[in-house]
């Protein structure tokens, strides 16, 4: 390539290129020493209307250029044969040397695309792209989550799962309602055959009764009837050795005598391979049950206070049993 002719002009040096730098008249000055010179133009308009400026420089190859006149800018034109990138007029293959492209028809979709002006933002277009993705918000969330196919994308976006990941989750376990799902991770449960077994159990209506025999003792203990409020607390505990047997040994409880709390207790020790050390603090609280029950036995504040620890230390190590099982 011939050696481009240097034009300097005087006329102040204003503006700043598209990376944002800007020149004092003693920087440009600077340039002209400089060896390796590179054209230099402005009043040079780019990008759609609301985006235009007359202050803009663009920095190429070799020369300078300040505010050249319409000749020079003709002869530069053929210089670097525009056409052979798709360009009418100098400010297109300017446009095209930013950008790296050798067809200017590639910027004019990236503007039509609205992903921004940057060059930064033409080389996410170019990646968005690729995977087929047209907008930039919907690529931006995809790339966030790994994720590169469009339709993969609008299948996620099409249900009402707002995490990826739950809904990959979800998919693979065959849940098709996030509200399904996210109760199903509640008791760690992530197959929809296996969440449907745990409903028909009736498991979740027996958490529910738990919670109202709970709430019904809490009212007993603070109005001091600490004689109710032990019938309850023994009440509900029989409650969450249900439950949790249901849930690990998984078969119903007899409607008969056969099987009793203990029982119960001591068989899901047995499938978890654990001691749970509360058979002994059980019995104890049974037989007081009883003794209220049919004896009417008095309850003085200490007991009640005892009970309430023992209730809320077997609740946990139950229905923490009951929540992680898998």
């Amino acid at each position: 390539m011939a050696k481009i002719p240097k034009i300097i002009f005087t006329k102040q040096l204003r503006g700043s290129n598209l990376a944002r730098i800007s020149l004092s008249a003693r920087q440009f000055a600077n340039l002209l020493k400089n060896e390796d010179l590179k054209i230099l133009f402005s009043d040079l308009q780019i990008g759609p209307p609301h985006h235009r400026s007359t202050n803009y420089l663009y920095l190429i190859k070799e020369g300078i250029i300040f505010q050249p006149s319409r000749d020079e800018i003709e002869y530069l034109e053929d210089f670097f044969n525009i056409e052979k990138f798709n360009c009418e007029e100098m400010k297109q293959y300017l446009v095209c040397q930013y950008y790296e492209i050798d067809d200017y028809m590639k910027f004019e979709e990236f503007i039509e695309a609205n992903f921004g002006l940057r060059k930064e933002d033409f080389d996410l277009f170019q990646e968005a792209k690729k995977y087929s993705f047209s907008n930039r918000k919907e690529y931006l969330e995809a790339k966030k989550f790994g994720i590169k196919d469009i339709n993969e994308f609008k299948e996620w976006k099409s249900t009402d799962f707002d995490n990826y990941k739950d809904f990959i989750k979800a998919r693979k376990g065959g849940f098709d309602s996030r509200r399904e799902f996210n109760d199903a991770q509640k008791y760690n449960i992530g197959d929809i055959n296996d969440y449907q077994k745990f409903i028909d159990k009736g498991l979740k209506e027996l958490e529910k009764k738990i919670q109202e025999v709970e709430n019904d003792s809490n009212r007993a203990f603070d109005n001091r009837n600490y004689k109710e409020f032990i019938r309850l607390m023994y009440l509900s505990i029989e409650k969450i050795v249900e439950i949790i047997y249901l849930r690990v040994i998984g078969e119903p409880i007899p409607n008969d005598d056969d099987l009793n709390t203990s029982d119960m207790i001591e068989q899901v020790q047995t499938k978890l391979g654990k001691d749970f050390n509360l058979l002994d603090k059980f019995h104890k609280w049974r037989l007081m049950r009883n003794d209220i029950v049919h004896e009417n036995l008095d309850v003085n504040p200490k007991t009640a206070e005892e009970a309430r620890e023992f209730y809320q230390v077997t609740k946990e190590k139950l229905m923490n049993q009951f929540y992680n099982f898998s």
